[in-house]
């Protein structure tokens, strides 16, 4: 826009120029010399006005260089490892319930007095007692034996169920306090535990 009044002024200085050729004529020479000159003046006007008014250059902008986002990886999810379960092992055992003598419950009998034994047990633990479970003789105290020495079971006794040995016997000869232990084995030969029984008397 600057521009604009010093081409005003060219087109004026032309204007002139070529008047003033009617009026006093020139030389071709001379017209040259002073057209060269008129545009020397204004080639350096504008060469002054380009210096002290430089044309604003739009510098673009930066653009915003987007920033690469980051995909969120999905999280490992943790693979639960499955808890064992307990399982407790078979349990074979007995509790000892009573220990008594019938017909007549005495700890005294006379040499060879008939008379019997009851031995009576809870399956305590977790397996069933099949039949051929057996209460066995394994010690006594004494000169004789002087009471049964086996007795087998001819029936399964489930887990919490009772069952009762009947063992016969006889009073003692010899004198001496009298002690018969016994112990309760499962159809396989394994001793139970806790089918330990111990029945004792004084020969009299």
């Amino acid at each position: 826009m600057r521009n604009k009044p010093l081409f005003f002024v060219i087109a004026l200085l032309m204007s002139v120029l070529l008047s003033s050729c009617n009026i006093f004529p020139l030389s071709p020479e001379k017209q040259a010399a002073l057209t060269q000159n008129a545009f020397s003046t204004v080639f350096a006007e504008m060469t002054t006005q380009a210096y002290l008014y430089p044309t604003a250059t739009n510098t673009p902008l930066p653009t915003n260089t987007e920033q690469p986002t980051t995909t969120p990886s999905p999280s490992t999810t943790a693979t639960q490892v499955p808890t064992s379960t307990f399982t407790p092992a078979p349990l074979l055992k007995a509790q000892l319930l009573y220990v008594v003598t019938y017909p007549e419950n005495k700890t005294q009998f006379v040499p060879n007095e008939k008379f019997g034994v009851a031995i009576g047990f809870l399956n305590a633990g977790t397996v069933t007692w099949n039949a051929g479970t057996k209460l066995v003789l394994t010690g006594y105290d004494g000169e004789y034996v002087t009471v049964q020495t086996e007795a087998v079971l001819d029936k399964a006794v489930a887990p919490g169920e009772k069952v009762e040995f009947n063992l016969f016997a006889f009073g003692s000869e010899d004198m001496s306090y009298q002690s018969n232990y016994y112990q309760l084995y499962s159809d396989q030969g394994v001793p139970v535990e806790g089918g330990f029984a111990v029945f004792s008397y004084q020969p009299i």
